[in-house]
């Protein structure tokens, strides 16, 4: 309440508007100084030089000099004696540091705990798969799953024993996953008590450079690869009775029993057969959906419409008991895998079963 006079003389009390006492609360919250002057003094006082803060701050000398410039006209006081070469602190100055240091400590730990709380609501997802396909097929897709779930945090784990094929060799023939949520698995299918889907039948056909095609020794037929240096894959998992046919038995499917298939050199991954032929070396009896990527940037073309169905398949696997992340990257692996062009056989024959 406060008085005003009137033309009568009178005096009257007249009540202040109701606004007052929020203008009176946002005028002494604006009083508080600019931040980014307190964080410059507060890095120049605390290492007694203006270089030094800049470059903790990521700014130039001059832009801290301006800045706790500002502070002092703003507070009305002088926070630095400017010595030669040196700074000092003013009474003033030493007495606003360590309390400015300490409120900023706070700021720090508090952003540092929200950033812990939100990596640890973070969900994580470890998917197993063996090498060939987790670097041929999967790894150039996971961008893709990861945008549209940033907040899954994924870890990919390429293990040779996601293939039944070691599997059966190894200590622990029903560990399917190691230690992995949901695994893509190579083999038959037969995971008793888990969730499976199927994603692939792999198909096997010769592929090459295009150059190749039609070069000195254009690939017309099959017969024409007498010319030509044959590429071989022998890991683990071709040696054994998986269905992985080898050159032998492609010839025997496309009428050329006859050709010599033990030519050529061998290499023991997926990848480095698949680049071998991209590289003009020769032509690879290998996996169209193994090369998707070679084939759509036409590194590499299928001279013959000839495959070989495999007996074995990829197969997405997981224990009944799935996570939310689990269950979105199985739906996910399922939806790229209908789209996948190179997934299809071509030509029609059978599957074969390759005995050794």
């Amino acid at each position: 309440m406060r008085w005003r006079w009137m033309h009568s003389r009178t005096p009257v009390k007249v009540r202040q508007p109701r606004f007052f006492c929020r203008q009176l609360s946002k005028t002494k919250l604006m009083r508080l100084p600019p931040l980014n002057a307190l964080r410059a003094f507060e890095a120049a006082a605390r290492h007694l030089s203006v270089q030094k803060a800049a470059q903790e701050l990521f700014v130039t000398p001059a832009a801290v000099s301006q800045q706790v410039k500002v502070l002092e006209e703003r507070l009305g006081v002088a926070l630095f004696r400017r010595l030669p070469r040196r700074l000092e602190l003013t009474d003033d100055g030493a007495e606003l540091l360590p309390r400015l240091s300490a409120a900023f400590r706070q700021i720090e730990e508090a952003v540092e705990q929200l950033e812990i709380r939100k990596s640890d609501n973070r969900g994580r997802l470890t998917i197993g798969a063996s090498p060939g396909f987790g670097a041929s097929w999967l790894l150039h897709r996971l961008s893709a799953f990861q945008e549209r779930n940033p907040e899954i945090e994924l870890q990919l784990a390429a293990r040779t024993t996601m293939s039944d094929a070691v599997l059966r060799e190894s200590d622990h023939p029903d560990d399917l996953f190691e230690d992995c949520d949901i695994a893509v698995r190579f083999g038959d299918g037969h995971y008793a008590g888990n969730v499976v889907h199927k994603l692939f039948a792999l198909h096997s056909t010769p592929m090459c450079h295009p150059a190749l095609i039609d070069g000195r020794h254009p690939l017309r037929e099959p017969r024409d690869l007498r010319h030509h240096t044959l590429l071989h894959i022998r890991n683990d998992v071709a040696q054994m009775d998986v269905g992985w046919p080898g050159w032998r038995d492609w010839f025997k499917a496309a009428n050329v029993p006859d050709l010599d298939y033990r030519r050529g050199p061998a290499f023991n991954q997926v990848a480095l057969a698949i680049e071998a032929a991209a590289d003009r070396m020769g032509v690879v009896l290998g996996v169209p959906l193994l090369a998707a990527r070679e084939l759509s940037r036409g590194r590499l073309a299928i001279p013959f419409p000839i495959s070989l169905t495999m007996s074995s398949a990829y197969y997405v696997v997981h224990p009944p008991q799935a996570s939310d992340e689990v269950v979105a990257f199985r739906d996910w692996l399922i939806s790229e895998a209908a789209r996948e062009k190179w997934a299809r056989p071509l030509g029609g024959l059978e599957p074969l079963r390759w005995i050794p």
